[in-house]
């Protein structure tokens, strides 16, 4: 479990953070945050063809890095990057709360993907109110 979960936060923030690092050394900031979103990117597409599955935390990196790349270069401000946190945070909050209501709410998906933890193959209805309860809870409590 410890070993999934490690690789799961270095593949979906120390790889696009290291690439972001080299390539802000080598060329520029802006190459930098180019680099290390399409690193996440990249390993998307290759989970995507290995496995044909994606874990949640990665897409929730590469949609948020997204949204922090295109806000920090269209402005031109390389602080923006930072300020712009409020505006990822909004953007789970709307993922989070789209998922709550389905049969697959978001920290189900997560508590399958991080640690391994996953859902019997029937339908555990306490388990699952759990799983929806959860995810209702962070866009709730939350500051978006």
């Amino acid at each position: 479990m410890l070993r999934t979960a490690v690789w799961n936060v270095a593949e979906s923030v120390g790889l696009p953070f290291g690439a972001y690092v080299v390539i802000t050394d080598l060329v520029s900031p802006d190459a930098g945050l180019l680099a290390g979103t399409a690193v996440v990117w990249l390993l998307i597409a290759i989970r995507k063809i290995a496995s044909g599955s994606v874990s949640s935390l990665l897409m929730i990196s590469a949609l948020v890095l997204t949204i922090q790349t295109a806000v920090a270069i269209s402005t031109g401000y390389m602080w923006m990057f930072q300020l712009q946190f409020p505006i990822a945070n909004l953007a789970m909050c709307v993922v989070f709360a789209r998922t709550a209501p389905t049969r697959r709410p978001l920290v189900a998906q997560l508590a399958a993907d991080v640690v391994e933890l996953r859902q019997p193959e029937t339908h555990h209805p306490g388990l699952h109110r759990f799983f929806q309860g959860a995810t209702w809870f962070w866009p709730g409590c939350s500051p978006c």
